[in-house]
C-alpha cells in the first residue's frame, strides 16, 4: 500500500511521461490518496482557468 501527497499526484497529472503513468497504472491497486489530498486537489482543479482545465484533463486521459 502506497498513500500518495498531493505533490505526487499533481506532479503525474501534469508529467507527459508514458512510462510513469504505466507505473501507476500498473500499481493502481495499491495506490491510495487521503481525503485532505482529494479535497486539495478537487480545490485545485476549481481554481484553474478553463484553459489549463481542458488542457490538464487532455493530458490526463493520455
Amino acid at each position: 500500500m502506497f498513500v500518495l501527497d498531493t505533490n505526487i499526484v499533481s506532479y503525474v497529472i501534469r508529467s507527459n511521461s508514458d512510462l510513469l503513468k504505466a507505473k501507476f497504472i500498473e500499481y493502481a491497486d495499491e495506490l491510495y490518496i487521503s481525503e485532505i489530498t482529494r479535497a486539495e486537489l478537487l480545490f485545485g482543479i476549481l481554481r484553474c482557468d478553463d484553459v489549463k482545465r481542458k488542457r490538464l484533463s487532455q493530458n490526463h486521459k493520455r
